[in-house]
């Protein structure tokens, strides 16, 4: 089987339609997920990252995956993905320490 019918067979399994002509379903969560992130860009509201972080980290762990421009696999680099890990999780600290602590005006004061 070539590689083009092994693809449409994939497409075939997966629910996909080969037609372009059918429109695709409506990914509410999507547009939902791009309207909440507007609103949390332009309230600054900084803490809503932490919590966006931690929500994409825990499925990464439990996955052995993490994603960072292209897919870091956790038993084929492990310091990679810890470190992907490490960052997002300290990130993700920082965010929600702004809801306790004005960086602004502490940085301010050096």
């Amino acid at each position: 089987m070539n590689k083009s019918k092994q693809l449409a067979e994939l497409h075939k399994q997966m629910g996909a339609t080969s037609s372009t002509t059918e429109k695709s379903p409506m990914q509410w969560r999507v547009w939902l997920g791009l309207l909440a992130l507007l609103i949390i860009t332009v309230m600054d509201w900084q803490w809503v990252w932490g919590a966006l972080f931690l929500f994409w980290i825990i499925p990464d762990i439990r996955n052995k995956t993490t994603y960072f421009i292209e897919p870091v696999y956790r038993n084929q680099n492990p310091l990679l993905f810890w470190a992907i890990i490490t960052l997002w999780i300290s990130m993700s600290i920082f965010s929600f320490a702004t809801l306790f602590i004005d960086f602004d005006a502490y940085f301010a004061q050096l």
